[in-house]
């Protein structure tokens, strides 16, 4: 077996990547996506995403992928973690650089051990790397669940924070969605006639005055504003 950093996704065979894949994998992972972000400009040292991606290889063949950048901000992550810095500079010591194993600009939940062997000892790589470039601190952003048990029992510190996260409901497409819409209004529209419907007639000419506040008429106008599908 043969561990290995490298500086671009180019250099590892498409086609043999492609293989460490699922069939239900994210589009994310997919070599020709992590190959347009390095060759765009997008992902780069300038950018401060520095590539140092992890590849083993047994006799000869690809095996195993684990994305890496070295990373001096935190910049296209989607994790606020500005306070975390700040503690450290305060306390002495480095949050950057850092190494990052996500999907650059991406904050969607995907494998990052890229392999179908779960025994590559990719983590213990990675330690002797931040031990010989004095990293303090390894971030792997949006694990799936496998991942995400797998680095807790290997004793990873779980941080969690709150993403909203769109699952679609057998919608056959956009306009397919927009269509439960229309029947909402449809519904508040036969509420609105029932409402008139069974309310009861007032006297027009009565001299009886009600009086409201101003927070009433704040509070009548935003229930109607926000029950309102329009």
């Amino acid at each position: 077996m043969n561990l290995n950093f490298i500086e671009d996704i180019s250099s590892v065979d498409k086609s043999a990547y492609e293989r460490l894949l699922n069939t239900n994998d994210s589009p994310f992972i997919k070599h020709s996506f992590l190959e347009a972000l390095e060759t765009s400009g997008c992902v780069s040292d300038i950018k401060g995403w520095k590539v140092s991606h992890l590849v083993s290889k047994k006799d000869g063949a690809l095996d195993g992928f684990l994305p890496i950048y070295h990373k001096n901000n935190s910049h296209g992550e989607f994790v606020f973690d500005h306070s975390w810095s700040y503690a450290l500079e305060r306390a002495g010591r480095k949050y950057y650089p850092k190494l990052l194993t996500a999907i650059p600009f991406t904050p969607c939940e995907t494998r990052k051990i890229i392999t179908h062997d779960q025994q590559l000892p990719f983590i213990e790589k990675v330690l002797s790397l931040m031990q010989e470039k004095n990293i303090e601190s390894w971030h792997i952003l949006f694990p799936d669940d496998d991942l995400g048990a797998f680095l807790k029992k290997n004793e990873f510190i779980e941080r969690s924070g709150y993403k909203f996260v769109w699952r679609n409901k057998q919608y056959r497409d956009f306009d397919d969605y927009l269509n439960i819409f229309k029947w909402i209004g449809v519904i508040y529209l036969f509420y609105l006639a029932y409402d008139v419907y069974k309310s009861s007639p007032k006297d027009i000419n009565s001299e009886i005055i009600t009086v409201k506040s101003f927070f009433s008429f704040f509070k009548d106008g935003f229930l109607v504003a926000g029950t309102s599908p329009k």
